[in-house]
């Protein structure tokens, strides 16, 4: 994080899955709400990632197509371990 209490885009993507999980530390959750009352593109951006969160919660293997399920074992598992590194496209 940056020395000031301001925090950037990419740094807010970097900490959205702790906050997701309820599990940052009260000074950084005060800091990444902060910047979401600031930033329209990093409010879209943890939207999505909330939508996406609860799509991933809702599937099963049975609706993989069966093609798709074969060529990729185990990529739901390795997506939910996984973050997404990159800022929201409107941010600077």
């Amino acid at each position: 994080m940056t020395p000031s209490s301001d925090l950037n885009c990419k740094e807010l993507v970097e900490l959205v899955t702790e906050y997701l999980e309820n599990s940052l530390p009260f000074g950084e959750k005060a800091q990444l709400e902060a910047h979401l009352a600031v930033c329209p593109g990093c409010r879209i951006y943890l939207e999505q990632m909330r939508q996406t969160v609860h799509a991933a919660g809702h599937l099963t293997e049975e609706s993989l197509d069966p093609d798709n399920a074969r060529q990729a074992p185990g990529t739901i598992p390795q997506l939910e371990k996984q973050r997404l590194k990159v800022a929201p496209a409107s941010c600077q």
